[in-house]
């Protein structure tokens, strides 16, 4: 199971919070700073181990993250992975017209339309059709141990 760091300024919260919840619930492993980073911890600390262990980092694109030191910093650790090793696949995403950095942009970006989280979910987690999302969804519920009967659709 692949790990993906979410990447995001705070001000896209909105964003950044239904896309690792919908990941998590399609089976990824999804590590997201207010899920991880409890009082008392090293924020430094747990976002370079998590960076360190991530196999995916989606980059959530907007004017906030453009003027964010925070994500400036985590795109160019996952930057220099992919260069230098290449053991860490970038996903940019966009959430506004602005601009991507240079480094970025020979690789393809998603976008995301008219608030519809549930699409880049679907692109992320490699998962084609509403009948494999479903299915993938179920999977989880059945891994978590809940005892209930299958939700409608399945």
């Amino acid at each position: 199971m692949a790990h993906v760091f979410i990447s995001y300024n705070h001000r896209d919260k909105d964003v950044a919070t239904p896309l690792a919840a919908q990941l998590r619930l399609v089976g990824v492993n999804v590590w997201l700073d207010d899920w991880e980073i409890k009082p008392g911890d090293s924020v430094f600390g747990k976002v370079n181990e998590a960076l360190e262990l991530a196999d995916i980092v989606v980059l959530l694109w907007s004017e906030n993250a453009a003027g964010s030191r925070w994500v400036d910093s985590e795109m160019v650790a996952a930057i220099d992975r992919r260069h230098f090793d290449g053991t860490v696949r970038i996903i940019p995403v966009r959430l506004d017209d602005t601009k991507p950095p240079p480094l970025l942009r020979q690789l393809r970006w998603l976008e995301l339309e008219a608030g519809r989280v549930n699409v880049i979910v679907q692109k992320i987690a490699g998962i084609d059709s509403n009948e494999d999302l479903i299915k993938a969804i179920q999977q989880t519920i059945e891994e978590a141990g809940f005892d209930f009967q299958y939700f409608h659709g399945y």
